[in-house]
């Protein structure tokens, strides 16, 4: 129930981005800077969930995950006002623990390759948003183990 919860409330996320916006953004966390006023809120709410809902997806590689999700909707200011560390370490650990539990938690490791090729193949072609792509493939790629684990 949890996986779900994650996933819907990512596409809502996404769709939203997507409706509001008509393009794919710099990345996920650009959004921040899109939205205006009150709004921006989303952004923050958006990470706070799927972090917290990720501390219960396993042992401590996916409290950690969670964690880094949650400093990411924390430390969202974070062009030139020194929580760029934060903000992009967040991401990191968020992303990377989610991986590495689905490998050493669950003896998944094919997210984590399919993760890696898909990263690279977008990044050689030069297709363009990098990074907003990336983040969607690893979250759909970390969905897709914690479905089939």
């Amino acid at each position: 129930m949890l996986t779900f919860i994650q996933a819907a409330v990512f596409i809502l996320y996404i769709l939203f981005l997507r409706v509001k916006f008509g393009y794919s953004l710099d990345s996920i966390s650009s959004s921040w800077y899109m939205l205006e006023g009150r709004s921006r809120f989303i952004f923050t709410f958006f990470c706070w969930v799927i972090g917290t809902l990720m501390l219960f997806q396993g042992g401590v590689l996916f409290i950690l995950s969670g964690a880094g999700l949650c400093f990411v909707g924390t430390a969202v200011d974070y062009a030139g006002h020194g929580v760029d560390l934060i903000h992009y370490t967040g991401a990191v650990i968020g992303i990377t623990f989610a991986f590495l539990g689905l490998a050493f938690e669950y003896n998944l490791i094919w997210p984590s390759v399919a993760f890696l090729i898909a990263s690279a193949i977008h990044l050689k072609a030069g297709w363009q948003a990098p990074i907003w792509w990336i983040e969607i493939y690893a979250f759909l790629l970390i969905v897709a183990g914690f479905i089939v684990r």
